[in-house]
């Protein structure tokens, strides 16, 4: 079988062998390889010589500044804080130094005397010291507030204890580029990395073509000793990346060359390379027109396919008659339509029913009754809601296990299932609550269908040989006698539930208010323990009177809350219900604070 890569792969290398036998690309490859090897090399030896040149200028300055740091009128001014003095020694000092700047500042980093017109943030001489100290690196790099950038070289003042820090400071700017051209033979242009954006400090290139290297550098990715190609004003340049200062990488010098300049010598090879540039270009054209007509009509119809596939359309099959690689490919697409398809359609069942009992879940259901609804409001019939809950079901699963409460709560789906009408539609909710929608059902419908419900739950289901009889509450609510909105009617039956399961009873049909009721239930549980914290709740004394003398022998405290949404509360509206949430306690140690506080002020 020949397959497609066979055919591309034998296409290509005719074309190659082509271009080989005109034998432009040995000529080709032998002047770019030779003219990079010659840029390479001048770039090397020029890096060299840089590099020699920061070598003799780090110990030179070095030198210098210790030198400096040597001279006993700087000590003598320095101990007896003379300031006039010290500005005449730095002064002398910074010019046999030809240095731009000179300080000498107290163990702390704080400038005592300076000379020049140079200033820095206090806080970045501090960092200076610290920076000598812990890591043992005298030359380093500040900026000043005009922005201008020093190299500066610290030294201790030693007279023999540290008695403070001499630091002279080199600009780092264009006349120090135009050093390292006139050494090198090369452009040198200065970057300031870090955190902040690229920026060029210095170079001896013009103005115009430093933003354009600027920019370039900024967008490119390098490291150091990468070589870096760019355009300047047109023209292609090299570069070679290297530190200033080895401890200071946020300072990097790029140094330039032509490759123009370079490659001038291999120019006269161009109208060659053309002519064979438009030969190549014409056997392209050839073999692509090969290729597409080999390949274009199937990947047409993949694409159509795809599209298809797109659209939510997985029932036409891709026929391509071909031996090769589109072929298996057209296979592979028919087997991932239907795959596709058929997980499609597992993902919509699973999200539209349950898989335990597989009744449709909550989404589902609100669907299919928001259906009910709008054919009942069409022929004017009652729509009825039946929220069953098993109470018993979740004790019964943590006592006898999961796999049994399982296997129960399947088996009590059955029984409702098979009790129900099949155009009535039963699903599950959550956990052991069920919902019923009955149409063309009305209240009193309703009532006989859940009475029959609680008595087939109570005769009991048969699990593992074992006879377990469950206890169920049922709320009703009626459609449009209790709402016409879905969830609002879901809401309701499941108050009504709630309400049943209150007052100890089987069954409950929903009362208007009870939703409001149920809302403010849930408000006052949820502020509860926010008006413990911010002493919203008062505490009022019910004097106790002793018959026998009149005289008062006691009181009675009496807890009520001042709510600043619901106005004042009495006992029985949130006693009630911090008692069944379990918050009762809180009531309780507040009030006992609060009456023993109160009888310490009687006191």
């Amino acid at each position: 079988m020949s397959s497609l890569r066979s055919k591309i792969q034998m296409l290509a290398i005719t074309l190659v062998i082509t271009a080989v036998l005109i034998t432009v690309a040995p000529v080709i490859l032998w002047a770019v390889r030779d003219g990079n090897q010659q840029l390479d090399r001048t770039l090397a030896e020029r890096a060299a010589i840089f590099e020699q040149l920061v070598h003799n200028r780090s110990g030179h300055m070095l030198n210098t500044v210790r030198q400096a740091a040597a001279d006993p009128r700087l000590h003598e001014a320095l101990a007896g804080y003379d300031i006039q003095a010290l500005h005449e020694v730095l002064e002398k000092r910074m010019t046999g130094a030809i240095a731009d700047v000179a300080i000498v500042m107290n163990p702390d980093g704080e400038v005592i005397a300076r000379s020049g017109s140079v200033t820095f943030d206090g806080i970045a001489l501090p960092g200076l010291i610290h920076r000598v100290q812990e890591q043992g690196i005298a030359r380093g790099t500040l900026q000043a507030n005009d922005g201008r950038l020093y190299e500066m070289v610290t030294v201790p003042l030693n007279a023999p204890l540290p008695a403070g820090w001499l630091s002279l400071g080199y600009a780092i700017d264009d006349r120090f580029a135009q050093v390292i051209r006139e050494l090198t033979g090369l452009h040198a242009t200065l970057l300031m990395t870090g955190s902040g954006p690229l920026r060029v400090i210095a170079s001896s290139l013009p103005d115009a073509d430093r933003a354009t290297l600027a920019t370039t550098l900024a967008g490119a990715s390098y490291e150091a000793n990468d070589l870096i190609s760019f355009q300047l004003d047109g023209h292609q340049y090299r570069g070679l990346q290297r530190f200033l200062m080895p401890e200071s990488p946020d300072v990097q010098v790029v140094l330039q060359e032509s490759v123009d300049r370079i490659m001038a010598s291999y120019r006269g090879l161009q109208s060659h390379v053309m002519a064979i540039a438009a030969l190549i270009l014409l056997l392209s054209l050839i073999a692509a027109t090969l290729v597409a007509h080999n390949i274009g009509g199937p990947v047409r119809q993949l694409l159509a396919a795809a599209r298809r596939i797109r659209d939510g359309n997985y029932n036409e099959q891709v026929h391509v008659r071909s031996n090769d690689e589109l072929g298996e490919l057209a296979v592979a697409f028919n087997a991932m339509q239907e795959g596709i398809a058929e997980r499609e359609e597992r993902i919509t069942y699973q999200a539209q029913f349950d898989e335990l009992t597989g009744l449709p879940n909550r989404i589902l259901a609100l669907e299919r009754l928001r259906d009910a609804i709008e054919r009942a409001d069409a022929s004017k019939q009652p729509v009825s809601l039946l929220v069953v809950d098993l109470n018993s079901l979740s004790e019964i699963g943590s006592s006898l296990g999961h796999e049994i409460g399982d296997a129960l709560l399947s088996q009590a789906a059955e029984r409702l299932r098979a009790s129900l009408d099949a155009r009535h539609v039963l699903a599950r909710l959550e956990g052991d609550q069920f919902l019923i929608i009955m149409e063309d059902f009305d209240a009193a419908q309703a009532k006989e269908t859940a009475v029959e419900l609680v008595r087939l739950m109570g005769a009991g289901l048969s699990v593992r040989a074992v006879n377990i009889s469950l206890h169920v509450n049922i709320g009703i609510c009626c459609f449009p006698e209790h709402g016409t909105q879905p969830d609002k009617l879901l809401l309701r039956a499941s108050v009504a539930k709630n309400d049943a399961k209150a007052s100890e009873t089987d069954i409950h049909v929903y009362e208007d208010g009870r939703e409001e009721r149920h809302v403010r239930q849930l408000a006052i549980l949820g502020d509860l323990r926010r008006a413990v914290r911010q002493n919203e709740l008062k505490i009022f004394m019910q004097p106790k009177i002793c018959l026998a003398n009149n005289t008062v022998c006691g009181a009675e405290a009496l807890v009520r809350w001042d709510h600043p949404e619901f106005g004042f509360l009495g006992p029985n509206e949130f006693i009630p219900i911090a008692e069944q949430s379990g918050n009762i306690s809180l009531i309780t140690h507040w009030a006992l604070e609060a009456a023993i506080r109160e009888c310490r002020i009687w006191q």
